[in-house]
């Protein structure tokens, strides 16, 4: 069971949904776990179909097994109506599998150019950074160790990023804020970001490295600047005059003894942190904006570490702060990229939905839809990609126009909605929503949908919307009790809702044997007013007359058209109930003479014609299919007096099209008025072949049947 509180989609359903406190509940009985929705066009099932997959706009709460919702998605998968499901283009992938491989196919190439794209300018960007190639020591400055890792795929020149296409991973890439830094900033993180690119030859990670260690405090240290300088400048003049005051000198002399006094310095530094002390102070750059060399050397004169110390702190700020920069502009690129985050995520939707066949469903698919169809079929699977390869007599069917498909109309849209039942019967969602399966096929098919639903989703409660009643025969036959019957109701100031229809009302409307017993038995034994019972009863009659070759078909007949030589003649509706359907050990209290204009003088009220507790639907239907025989009568009557040429015409289309013919507007208005009344051009055909008594009660409801009623009355008052 399943119980709503609330169902809103625009204004579509009406004040007694929201909240919705009465007719809220849905049961699925067993054996067969199903109920049947059924509604007329304009009901509101298309609608109810959109707030149970949770279309834009639309909004729903309700309970299930002692559990709250608000989210039906993870209830209800929605199998849509022909129309929406068989929208195909081109071959007809789409239409048999209902897993949109043309949209699949052309998000594949949107993802693939636009993840082309996306990797080039990813790849653009961390160039301008220093990364050039996947083994780039600066991807080390990235600590997470996911987003690294789907960094550096973009470098390598084999893959460029693809084993990282996926939405989980830009998302991620996306997941940084944008970073503001200063002028003097930038030029820190310039020098950081050239000095650690060398890899081995890193200052800044030989000074890191020295940090962790005890250094040896080597007093005059300070003048080894001065010895190094003195070198450089005397080996590039190579004079014996002194640059500065022409003293000579000789300066191979004083190299010798510099470089002498230089090594000294050197050689008091143990061996394991001399050659990374003698890189750093050899190879700094003149332009270093953190002073490295300058603070080793007063380091190692002072024997204070504290300045080294607070160096490598620095350095570790410009680390955090190259990661933040490096990945906010990456962020900033990929933000950019909406819609093919879009794509991906849609195409991870398709794939998810795509039908997956066990051995069972393949032993489904060969004895449901071979048999059915009468044709050889056989598939093939791919397990990997969750494609299906489809072959019916021999012929692929997939990517083939369906104009050259070996199969008639019926037989494909039998295949594909066949396996759409598969596809259902394989998803997590508890509730199956079937949405008027049958339209669209022909008697014969009609009968194989509904054996196909019942067989392949009999582990699944399923929700079928319908606005026929040839589907619930059909279930009947099928599965005999296998449902829950309800009405949907959604009109201004009727009982709205879901209207359950009580066991015994529900086999009236299916079984036309059980409907006869009951004409015969026990509805009689409720009948308050007898008189209405029998004018309500004459359409039926007359086309229970028509197939069992009775000769009261024509004096009944006389009493549904307006004849002014027959209106007045008085038939015994009685002596005619009697002979038609010979109820058992039943005596009606009086005679029942009735004439058509008898009929036009009954008031149409709310009135009780049978026990409301024991046949509400029959009672509705009954005085719906009075009204039905009053209006048709009266607008005959009216047209008849005010047109003599209509006279002649045994039909009320026929009078409509003589009364109004011409193509003046006011004509024109007037023929599409009467043509368009649901109560008057029908010709009582539901009680015509299937005797379908029930079908005026529940295609129209009460408001709407007495705001045509009084536009019609109306409409003939003013003839």
């Amino acid at each position: 069971m399943i119980t709503f509180t609330k169902l809103e989609n625009k204004t579509i359903f009406g004040k007694d949904f929201t909240p919705f406190e009465k007719n809220n509940t849905l049961d699925f009985p067993s054996p067969g776990k199903m109920a049947v929705l059924y509604g007329p066009n304009g009901a509101g099932k298309t609608s109810l179909v959109k707030v149970l997959q949770g279309d834009e706009g639309t909004s729903v709460a309700f309970e299930y097994e002692g559990v709250s919702y608000t989210d039906p998605t993870l209830l209800f998968h929605i199998i849509s109506d022909q129309n929406n499901r068989n929208i195909v283009q081109g071959d007809c992938g789409d239409f048999l599998l209902g897993d949109q491989i043309h949209r699949e196919e052309q998000l594949n190439k949107d993802i693939d150019s636009g993840f082309d794209l996306l990797a080039e300018k990813i790849i653009n960007k961390l160039k301008e950074y220093g990364i050039k190639a996947a083994n780039s020591p600066l991807l080390d400055l990235i600590t997470d160790s996911t987003v690294q890792g789907i960094l550096k795929d973009f470098p390598n020149k084999q893959s460029k990023g693809k084993n990282n296409k996926s939405v989980d991973s830009l998302k991620l890439l996306s997941n940084f804020d944008k970073v503001e830094i200063t002028e003097e900033e930038q030029t820190k993180l310039t020098a950081l970001q050239n000095d650690i690119a060398k890899k081995n030859d890193s200052l800044i990670r030989k000074i890191k490295e020295l940090a962790t260690q005890t250094l040896p405090s080597i007093k005059g240290f300070k003048h080894i600047d001065v010895y190094s300088e003195a070198i450089r400048i005397l080996e590039h003049f190579k004079s014996d005059d002194c640059i500065v005051c022409d003293h000579p000198i000789q300066w191979e002399t004083l190299v010798k003894s510099k470089t002498d006094r230089r090594q000294i310095l050197i050689a008091r530094i143990e061996e394991e942190h001399r050659k990374g002390i003698e890189a750093i102070i050899s190879s700094s750059p003149s332009d270093d904006p953190f002073s490295m060399r300058e603070i080793l050397i007063q380091a190692l004169d002072t024997g204070d570490a504290s300045k080294l110390i607070e160096l490598c702190a620095l350095f570790d700020y410009f680390e955090k702060l190259y990661q933040s920069l490096v990945l906010s502009e990456i962020a900033a690129i990929v933000k950019k990229e909406e819609s093919l985050i879009s794509n991906m995520e849609e195409l991870n939707k398709l794939i998810a939905g795509k039908l997956e066949l066990s051995e069972e469903d393949e032993l489904y698919i060969q004895s449901i839809i071979k048999d059915s169809m009468d044709k050889d079929l056989k598939l093939l699977r791919n397990p990997e990609t969750k494609n299906i390869t489809i072959r019916v007599a021999d012929h692929d069917l997939l990517g083939v126009e369906r104009s050259k498909l070996p199969l008639s109309t019926g037989e494909q849209n039998f295949l594909s909605l066949s396996f759409e039942f598969l596809k259902a019967k394989n998803q997590k969602e508890p509730i199956i929503v079937v949405d008027d399966p049958i339209s669209s096929f022909d008697s014969i098919y009609k009968n194989k949908v509904v054996y196909s639903l019942v067989k392949i989703l009999e582990e699944k409660q399923c929700l079928v919307l319908t606005h026929t009643v040839e589907l619930l025969r059909l279930l009947e036959a099928q599965y005999r009790n296998c449902y829950s019957l309800y009405l949907l109701n959604n009109s201004e100031d009727a009982e709205n809702g879901f209207i359950k229809v009580a066991d015994n009302e529900k086999k009236l409307i299916i079984s036309l044997k059980d409907l006869l017993k009951a004409f015969r038995g026990e509805v009689l034994g409720e009948v308050k007013d007898q008189r209405l019972f029998l004018i309500s009863m004459i359409p039926f009659l007359r086309g229970y007359s028509s197939i069992s070759g009775d000769q009261s078909y024509e004096t009944l007949t006389s009493l549904m058209h307006f004849d002014d030589r027959e209106n007045k003649q008085q038939i015994d509706l009685v002596a005619l109930y009697l002979e038609l359907l010979k109820p058992i050990d039943f005596v009606f209290s009086e005679p029942s003479e009735v004439s058509g204009e008898d009929i036009l003088n009954v008031e149409l009220l709310d009135q009780e014609i049978l026990n409301v507790n024991a046949f509400p639907l029959l009672n509705k239907t009954l005085r719906h299919s009075l009204t039905y025989l009053y209006l048709r009568l009266m607008v005959e009557k009216k047209l008849k007096e005010k047109f003599p040429e209509t006279r002649r015409c045994d039909q009320l289309g026929a009078m409509i099209g003589k009364a109004f013919k011409g193509k003046g507007r006011d004509a024109v208005r007037k023929r599409v008025f009467l043509t368009s009344r649901k109560t008057l051009l029908n010709e009582f055909n539901h009680f015509e072949g299937n005797l379908s008594i029930f079908q005026p009660a529940i295609d129209i409801s009460d408001q709407a049947l007495k705001k045509e009623k009084r536009e019609i009355l109306r409409f003939v008052d003013g003839l």
